[in-house]
């Protein structure tokens, strides 16, 4: 962050710059003042998502909250400070990979764990309705979840990505697919600050390929490095990114997603295919109207945050 700007304080600016901006668009947000804002945090952030959200113009303030963002954080080097979007326009080398193939059996069969037992196959849609019923999904999610388990059982009941290609920030975090995308036969490439290995220990009948480069990659300490290195898996066309670093503490969150966010720009839609990301549930979201809950379609280019599903997942 510049000038060794805290998390909140970051946070704080760009809102209240925002705010400036957009003037009587984001009246209801009232910003805090940078003293009373940490105190205040989770209602200024829901208050001013509120007031986005709200208006005519919220997709021109998302906009806005991610070039401010990704304009104001740096890439220090050698003592140098540079912006992290211009440090990543610059071409390096990518490192040295590895390719394992894992030799389980290849398929995977969607899976639901939920109140002590576990769905498996068509079982899954009985699930994913009880879970709508309760107001514990959005309409969008039942009928893209609903979509997912009868593809896979038009299938034959077990999803293969044979020749499928997923790059994954964090690919050892707690909640990444990397295990499951494996298991169906997928190519993915492992970046993390960890290796593979326990990943490998506690999951049974891996197929697929895992691509592992030589040195650990850091979103953080590396992320040229990074982009390089997903820039060389899409030689032969786009593949799927997976966004799922997470490390917390010393403003580590903020600066971990504005990385994998900057990284993914600066990769375009000639190296990436789709988007996958995690939200924190901490963080406000918007609930469809039912009346308004059709299917939206979402490209590289028209949003700030960019999400596209996957052809066949």
């Amino acid at each position: 962050l510049p000038e060794n700007e805290s998390g909140s304080g970051f946070l704080h600016r760009v809102l209240q710059s925002t705010a400036e901006t957009f003037g009587s668009d984001l009246d209801a947000a009232r910003v805090p003042h940078a003293g009373a804002f940490k105190k205040s945090f989770s209602d200024a952030v829901v208050r001013f998502e509120a007031a986005r959200i709200a208006g005519d113009k919220r997709g021109a303030i998302a906009r806005h909250l991610v070039s401010s963002t990704l304009g104001s954080l740096e890439l220090v080097e050698n003592g140098r400070a540079t912006p992290l979007v211009e440090a990543l326009r610059e071409r390096r080398e990518a490192p040295a990979t590895a390719t394992r193939a894992l030799g389980g059996r290849p398929g995977w069969v969607a899976e639901l764990p939920l109140d002590g037992r576990t769905y498996r196959g068509i079982e899954v849609l009985g699930a994913v309705d009880r879970l709508f019923a309760q107001h514990h999904l959005t309409a969008a999610a039942r009928d893209a979840l609903r979509w997912i388990v009868e593809h896979i059982e038009s299938e034959g009941g077990a999803l293969h990505l044979r020749g499928r290609k997923f790059a994954l920030m964090g690919a050892g975090a707690e909640l990444s697919p990397a295990a499951m995308l494996l298991a169906a036969d997928a190519t993915v490439l492992w970046i993390d600050v960890n290796d593979a290995a326990r990943m490998i220990e506690r999951s049974i009948g891996l197929s697929g390929e895992l691509v592992q480069p030589e040195r650990h990659l850091d979103v953080l300490g590396d992320p040229c490095g990074v982009a390089a290195s997903i820039r060389r898996f899409a030689d032969d066309g786009p593949v799927h990114v997976g966004m799922f670093a997470y490390a917390p503490g010393a403003s580590r969150e903020l600066r971990v997603a504005g990385a994998m966010d900057a990284i993914v720009r600066s990769l375009g839609p000639d190296v990436v295919r789709s988007v996958s990301m995690l939200v924190s549930p901490t963080s406000p979201g918007e609930m469809p109207r039912p009346s308004a809950s059709r299917p939206i379609a979402l490209t590289f280019e028209s949003l700030p945050w960019s999400v596209a599903m996957p052809e066949v997942v």
